[in-house]
């Protein structure tokens, strides 16, 4: 399976939509989605899911989120190749190293967005119905929506399964790091309505497999998302991840609880954080 990037330019800049397509061929290409120099402490994460290559449970396509022990969440570009047509669940496995029973399911039902944008990544979200429940010891480890609105300053924690080295991931682990919500003069090509942006520093950034990843307010737990990684804007025409200058894009949760009730069938009350 290859990882591919779509290259679209919007002022002059390249915007990496991560990407991946079913394929022949026998290497990985490097993605703009991993905590590039992320920190690994799984504890905290442990509703953060890979979803991989039916073929290769290592082959992380992208990373999500338990929101209970039938139901993730992640991103929409996860599941649509580069024609926009859409990518069969067959494709497609799902791994929880800290379910209390299964560890891998696979997928019976994606739901993506109606009105995703591929070209710019608006409402880059999307839903998928276990066919195997992943229990989690604890009710309160799965992901919550929280509903306050994220402001500029903001401190956030991202997390996922991707790479932090360009031929190295590990299902097992979750790499993470911090950043902050910006609206400086970095994020101005916010061309994106539905999302929220970061800029890199210190190679700390998302990479090949992190599409999906939850992004969450900076609390004890770590289960709090304000976000769902979506893409990266590079004004270097390259694939490496977490160079300076980069900025990455999320999709904003707040706008979409009542999407994620209505087609998961969990009542907002069990979705929504109780802060």
């Amino acid at each position: 399976m290859f990882r591919y990037l779509d290259y679209i330019i919007i002022n002059s800049l390249l915007v990496f939509l991560a990407h991946s397509l079913q394929d022949s061929g026998d290497e990985l290409s490097k993605s703009g989605t991993k905590e590039w120099n992320g920190s690994t402490n799984s504890r905290f994460f442990t509703y953060v899911v890979a979803i991989s290559s039916s073929e290769n449970i290592d082959a992380v396509h992208c990373s999500g989120s338990l929101i209970s022990k039938d139901y993730i969440l992640t991103a929409a570009h996860c599941f649509i190749d580069k024609n926009t047509n859409s990518i069969s669940k067959e494709k497609f496995l799902v791994h929880s190293p800290f379910s209390v029973d299964n560890q891998i399911s696979e997928i019976s039902v994606i739901t993506t967005h109606s009105n995703f944008s591929l070209h710019d990544g608006i409402n880059d979200i999307a839903v998928a119905k276990l066919s195997t429940s992943l229990p989690l010891l604890n009710e309160y480890d799965y992901a919550k929506i929280y509903t306050d609105v994220p402001v500029s300053g903001n401190e956030v924690v991202v997390a996922g399964k991707g790479l932090s080295e360009i031929s190295s991931n590990n299902i097992l682990s979750t790499r993470y790091f911090s950043s902050s919500i910006s609206d400086s003069s970095k994020c101005k090509y916010k061309f994106c309505s539905t999302c929220l942006c970061y800029p890199v520093y210190n190679d700390k950034s998302t990479c090949l497999g992190d599409s999906g990843a939850p992004v969450t307010v900076d609390t004890p737990h770590f289960n709090h998302l304000i976000g769902v990684f979506s893409f990266t804007i590079s004004p270097k025409p390259n694939l490496e991840c977490g160079l300076d200058g980069d900025v990455d894009y999320f999709t904003s949760l707040t706008l979409y609880t009542e999407w994620i009730s209505n087609n998961t069938n969990i009542q907002p009350e069990n979705l929504i954080s109780t802060k």
